[in-house]
């Protein structure tokens, strides 16, 4: 066999391609154009009848009176509505069939979803707390209790506003064109990115680059709304950049990207 002479070798050797990867952030801040508000309507009755007129009557007043707030643009969405027979469960006959249990009472049940816009971002803060107080005067809880069993509603720990004027769990402040804001983002990233490349590499052109975007929110929970400290699934009108809402009026927006240079 013929034995490769030494240039040969060393001409290999400098064909294999060098690799090197960095990640940049681009961060965007942004002023909030408007907050979204959680609110839970419940009540307890002994019959259906009174349950259904009671329900009815409650949530046009509440209704009504966050309209009356005349907090910028308002919109009140319905999210869900459930009315529960409450049964008597009898340790002692556990095996025994729900339907066969004696019915003592109905739970009518509603969260809503407040949307204010049209306010500047500092106000948003204050028209919240103006929701909160509505609800809580209505006889409503700001926030959300869970969808009532047929054992009635499950206990949990309700969290109050507290003295200093702090908005309780279950607010997000949003942009209305989030797309742009993380585009604007994104676009920061790889500029960062490629400022890392140059850095390290300076003007040399890479054989093959490629840039990939890193998806945060698919990392982060399926939904940022608390139920009091459990996480709680809301249907919430928002982009997939929104699925973590800020607390804050002031709206930052992440993005992050993998560069990949051969060389």
């Amino acid at each position: 066999a013929k034995v490769p002479k030494a240039a040969s070798l060393a001409s290999n050797v400098a064909k294999v391609h060098a690799t090197v990867e960095v990640h940049g952030t681009g961060v965007v801040r942004l002023p909030a154009d408007g907050v979204r508000i959680l609110a839970t309507l419940q009540l307890r009755m002994p019959s259906l009848k009174e349950a259904v007129a009671e329900d009815e009557r409650r949530a046009t007043k509440l209704e009504q009176a966050w309209r009356d707030l005349k907090l910028g643009r308002t919109q009140i969405r319905l999210l869900d509505q459930q009315l529960q027979a409450v049964r008597q469960f009898d340790a002692n006959q556990a095996a025994v069939d729900i339907h066969d249990l004696p019915v003592i009472g109905y739970v009518a049940w509603r969260l809503y979803l407040i949307e204010i816009t049209g306010l500047p971002a500092e106000q948003l803060h204050q028209a919240a707390q103006k929701v909160h107080n509505v609800a809580l005067q209505e006889g409503a809880i700001p926030g959300v209790l869970p969808a009532p069993t047929p054992w009635g509603q499950p206990l949990v720990a309700l969290a109050q506003p507290s003295t200093d004027g702090a908005i309780v769990p279950a607010v997000g402040y949003f942009l209305a064109n989030a797309e742009a804001a993380y585009s604007q983002a994104l676009k920061k990233a790889k500029e960062n990115a490629l400022t890392k490349i140059t850095a390290l590499y300076g003007n040399q052109a890479p054989v093959r680059m490629t840039i990939q975007e890193i998806n945060l929110a698919a990392e982060r929970a399926p939904d940022p709304y608390q139920v009091y400290g459990q996480p709680a699934i809301i249907p919430t009108p928002q982009s997939g950049l929104e699925r973590q809402p800020s607390r804050s009026a002031e709206i930052e927006v992440v993005a992050v990207v993998k560069v990949v240079c051969e060389y």
